[in-house]
């Protein structure tokens, strides 16, 4: 006794089949249009954004130059404030 067992026709797989792609299309254009937008780099509609991994490290090593002629910077200013301190310290 099968109690479950269900016959499906060829054409109600197709049917399925249809609209499953019908309910599943404006996702599947979602995606596609990620991907055009994440692999294609930028573009003047969507000109901020980062989409490669090469302009990703490009940005990365900009931010550690511009990190390390900040701390350069700092540094010089730090030790000229200390040979300035070490000039006025009594004897």
């Amino acid at each position: 006794m099968e109690l479950f067992k269900v016959n499906v026709t060829p054409e109600q797989q197709a049917a399925l089949q249809e609209r499953l792609a019908e309910a599943f299309a404006p996702l599947t254009r979602a995606f596609a249009e990620l991907n055009h937008a994440y692999m294609l780099g930028r573009s003047a509609e969507r000109p901020g954004i980062i989409d490669t991994t090469a302009m990703a490290t490009h940005h990365m090593g900009v931010a550690v130059e511009q990190l390390r002629t900040l701390n350069e910077v700092v540094v010089a200013q730090m030790r000229a404030e200390n040979l300035a301190a070490a000039d006025t310290l009594p004897h």
